[in-house]
């Protein structure tokens, strides 16, 4: 988990763990365990086909200029784009996007 300003600034954690324990605090009690949320053996049956992919895209962490960096890296590696819907947690693989707010551009 990346701690973020807004943990600090919106609920008072300063650390990561501050931030998990604040989490498991407030979250609301129910009868469902973790599983519930993530089907942890799929996502591990999953990620030796995208393993690489995922790596390549740290690449991005910490770039100044994070859309021109993305493009580029997009650009040069194309077969990183089967990653979006994964990452966006879509179930379908074609999607129309936004590639123009102002002019309202759709692909």
């Amino acid at each position: 988990m990346k701690l973020l300003k807004e943990y600090k600034s919106l609920i008072g954690c300063s650390s990561v763990d501050s931030t998990f324990k604040y989490f498991t605090d407030t979250i609301n009690k129910s009868n469902t365990y973790w599983d519930y949320f993530v089907n942890w053996e799929k996502v591990f049956g999953n990620i030796n086909d995208i393993e690489i992919d995922l790596n390549t895209l740290n690449y991005l962490v910490g770039k100044e200029k994070i859309e021109e960096s993305f493009k580029e890296l997009f650009e040069r590696q194309g077969s990183l784009a089967r990653l979006l819907p994964i990452l966006l947690a879509c179930r379908e693989n074609n999607f129309t996007v936004l590639t123009s707010y102002a002019g309202g551009d759709f692909r």
